[in-house]
């Protein structure tokens, strides 16, 4: 995986958007797409880290799953972070 530094500053480009497609975030991850499937249904939850567009179409949360990445051997941080941002 690469620095996380770089991570965060790929996906903080604007002209992507908050919500990406598989192969959008999984190469500002650095991770397959097989892996990003993996993690989908390990840690994240539909509607907040993804959401279906269609029955063939997933968009991710990039800022999220950012913050998920930066926390994650912290989830209370996460979910701290993710409730602030709700407010």
């Amino acid at each position: 995986m690469k620095n996380l530094s770089t991570i965060v500053s790929k996906v903080e480009n604007p002209e992507d958007g908050l919500w990406l497609s598989k192969r959008k975030i999984a190469e500002k991850l650095d991770i397959s797409v097989h892996t990003l499937k993996s993690y989908r249904k390990l840690y994240w939850c539909e509607g907040i880290h993804f959401q279906y567009i269609s029955t063939r179409t997933i968009k991710y949360n990039s800022l999220l799953i950012i913050n998920w990445l930066v926390n994650i051997f912290c989830p209370e941080a996460h979910q701290r972070g993710w409730l602030t941002d709700k407010r």
